[in-house]
């Protein structure tokens, strides 16, 4: 379980440097160009998020491995609402950053 964690974890850091640093807004689902009115805001603040989700997974990741005798239960459970409640964060900012 801890390995699969810090493999997510690094994926979702990487992915949001790729988006924060390099602005590369296209590699989102749904990006449509001609909604956007602000392209780095969008990349910084989805970026920023990915990069916070990633870093939790990996903590979380980290401390079952430091400690295997940690029942997996919370871990899983923490997992869910870092997944869920980041998502939904990141998803409603988003629309800062979209015509209406």
């Amino acid at each position: 379980m801890w390995i699969v964690s810090i493999v997510i974890g690094l994926f979702l850091v990487l992915l949001g440097f790729l988006l924060r640093f390099f602005k590369m807004v296209e590699i989102l689902s749904g990006y449509n160009p001609e909604k956007v009115t602000d392209k780095d805001g969008l990349a910084n603040w989805t970026g920023s998020n990915i990069i916070l989700m990633g870093v939790l997974i990996l903590f979380i990741g980290v401390l079952n491995m430091v400690l295997p005798d940690l029942n997996g239960t919370p871990s899983v459970i923490a997992l869910i609402f870092i997944i869920l409640g980041l998502s939904i964060r990141t998803s409603v900012g988003c629309r800062r950053y979209e015509k209406r």
